[in-house]
This record gives structure tokens, sequence and C-alpha cells, in this order.
């Protein structure tokens, strides 16, 4: 599996149909994460890496990182 070669989880939310990994270009990951944070603060797992913000629709509560 994809995720098993590059180190994630294979029970990750991607697996499951439930995370994107995206970019916007112009836009710098942590201004994309900061504006998620603030829209959805209480839903949704959102991570910010040095080249794209993560989201996904997890069922367990709101996660950041």
């Amino acid at each position: 599996m994809h995720n098993r070669a590059i180190g994630a989880s294979d029970a990750s939310q991607h697996v499951k149909a439930r995370a994107i990994d995206f970019h916007i270009v112009g836009v710098r990951p942590f201004e994309v994460y900061a504006y998620l944070d603030k829209k959805y603060e209480d839903r949704y797992g959102i991570g910010s890496y040095k080249t794209f913000t993560h989201i996904d629709t997890r069922s367990n509560g709101p996660a950041r990182w």
C-alpha cells in the first residue's frame, strides 16, 4: 500500500477516503491551516506541513497538528 511505502499508517483517514492533502498556489500552507482552523474550530482533522495542508472528516473529534 502507498501509505505503508511512505511511512504512514494503514489505518489513516486517507485509506478510508476521508482525507485529502492539498496546496493552493500562492498561499502558504500555514495560512490555509489558520483559515480552516478558525472556520472549523470544533470539527475535522487539520494539519499543516511544509508544502501542503491536510484535512479529514474523522469521526472521533477534531485534531490539529
